[in-house]
């Protein structure tokens, strides 16, 4: 779920990068997310497909764009200046953080992913 969030949130503040003129991009309170969006009753499934969706979208509007538009950027409410370039760059690497996390905890309960 917490991979879902964060997902919606930065294709959002892409969106924004690419459309407005320096825009606000607002941090988020992930421990607010999981609690009162009830994460533990939501569908695993469910957040898995609107993950994937999500990101062929994304990706499907970043592979269209000039590469000058990755120099376009907005203003992080606790990062400050990023730029489109970046802020692929960082949810390419988180990404990649949970994913090499969820693979250990699996090797460790005996089951491959």
């Amino acid at each position: 779920m917490h991979l879902l969030d964060s997902d919606l949130v930065a294709s959002d503040r892409m969106k924004r990068v690419i459309a407005e003129d320096t825009p606000s991009l607002m941090g988020y309170d992930e421990t607010a997310f999981a609690k009162r969006l009830h994460y533990d009753k939501l569908d695993p499934v469910q957040a898995c497909e609107t993950f994937r969706l999500n990101r062929l979208l994304t990706a499907t509007i970043l592979r269209q764009l000039p590469d000058e538009t990755f120099e376009r950027a907005g203003m992080h409410s606790e990062r400050g200046r990023e730029t489109l370039a970046e802020h692929v760059a960082h949810y390419v690497e988180h990404l990649d953080h949970h994913m090499k996390f969820l693979r250990e905890k699996r090797k460790l309960l005996g089951r491959a992913l």
